[in-house]
């Protein structure tokens, strides 16, 4: 009876140990976790404020990713040939009392000849300006390889005209711009051409010096921006009834016929046109990608001789092959961004995987406490951790 005894006390005890346990773990309710377990809940504020930072850091990464912020990288260059500007000359007071019957003007009225030594071919058209007049456009079709006077333009220019009540007001409008740039009334507002002012009976040395730009942004073409601000300069309030005139906006025909009873043609004549077309408003158009800016620098201006004439000598050269290079490219890239973003994820995990390892083991258990559905073994390894650990304590 007392070994029967005895049995039955042990397997009371078993029993009864199994059953605190599984008292103990039904009683482990999420509140007296919490009270108890203090680490756990610093655990858990660690990995919630570090994914809060990692979500913010990344948002701001974004954010700044898609911005419209640029930087521009300089870089000074040296080229083997040089690719002359084209050079763009208007008389002052502008001439516009000229036969406009014929259906295309010729060029021959400013009288411009151009004399490179090394006998490049050049390109003389005529453009009519409603601001400027009557002007030519010298266009270079190639390179040069040497710099100096020698192998710049030379431009005699003679002055056109039939009465002239004031010597000292004549003079010509001098525009350098980019060959593939065709001149027209918006080349100052844009900001590519530069403009000098050469009176008559003077002789002016200006040298060169170019600027070469590359938009990383939002751009077109040479063609498509020219496009653009044909459209917006022919629909603007001013000149959108132009009528026949406006064939002189787009270059495309010269016949002037019908042109002789229409009021704002009269006002291009009388020059009176131009006060209303510096009212215009401005045309949202995009950005050439690529383009090269050439600056016009004085080293000389001399009179041709002591008397007044109607002539003028123009010199327009470079003194060296070097030339600024402006690329411009976005203050926030890709690269970077990927950089950023794994440095920060990276410094996160590794603060906080060990507080995600206890958090997750943590949840198991928890989970572990419903035993009906855990299996025999799982059970009986449960109930001896709890054992084990009611001895130790």
């Amino acid at each position: 009876m007392v070994k029967f005894r005895k049995n039955k006390k042990n397997t009371t005890n078993s029993e009864s140990d199994e059953q605190k346990s599984k008292c103990d773990c039904s009683a482990f309710n999420i509140c007296k976790f919490f009270c108890h377990e203090p680490e756990f809940i610093l655990k858990v504020l660690l990995v919630v404020i570090n994914l809060f930072v990692v979500l913010y850091i990344i948002a701001g990464n974004t954010l700044k990713l898609n911005s419209s912020v640029h930087a521009t990288l300089t870089s000074l260059r040296v080229n083997q040939s040089l690719h002359y500007p084209s050079v763009t000359i208007c008389q002052h007071p502008a001439l516009r009392n000229i036969n406009m019957s014929k259906t295309r003007p010729e060029s021959r009225l400013l009288m411009i000849k151009s004399a490179q030594l090394n006998k490049k071919a050049m390109q003389n058209y005529s453009t009519i300006s409603l601001i400027y007049g009557q002007c030519s456009t010298l266009v270079p079709q190639s390179t040069v390889d040497n710099v100096g006077k020698r192998f710049g333009y030379a431009i005699n220019l003679t002055y056109v005209t039939n009465s002239v009540e004031d010597y000292k007001s004549l003079g010509w409008h001098v525009f350098i711009h980019e060959s593939t740039h065709k001149f027209d009334d918006h080349c100052i507002d844009d900001g590519r051409a530069d403009y000098f002012y050469m009176p008559i009976s003077t002789e002016m040395h200006v040298k060169l010096q170019a600027k070469q730009f590359q938009r990383n942004g939002y751009c077109r073409t040479e063609s498509q921006v020219e496009q653009c601000y044909r459209k917006c300069f022919e629909a603007n309030s001013t000149t959108g009834d132009l009528g026949c005139l406006g064939a002189v906006i787009t270059n495309r025909s010269y016949n002037f016929d019908d042109c002789q009873d229409d009021k704002l043609y009269k006002m291009f004549l009388n020059g009176s046109l131009e006060e209303n077309l510096m009212n215009r408003t401005e045309c949202a158009c995009p950005k050439v990608c690529r383009l090269t800016l050439y600056e016009a620098f004085l080293e000389q201006s001399t009179a041709v001789s002591t008397e007044i004439t109607m002539k003028g000598q123009l010199l327009i050269y470079f003194t060296n092959k070097r030339y600024l290079h402006v690329r411009e490219k976005e203050i926030y890239e890709w690269p970077q961004y990927f950089a950023d973003l794994c440095a920060v994820i990276a410094f996160c995990i590794g603060v906080s995987m060990m507080s995600i390892f206890n958090i997750v083991y943590k949840f198991i258990s928890m989970a572990c406490c419903s035993q009906a559905s855990l299996p025999d073994s799982v059970k009986s390894a449960i109930a001896a951790g709890s054992r084990k650990q009611s001895t130790v304590f």
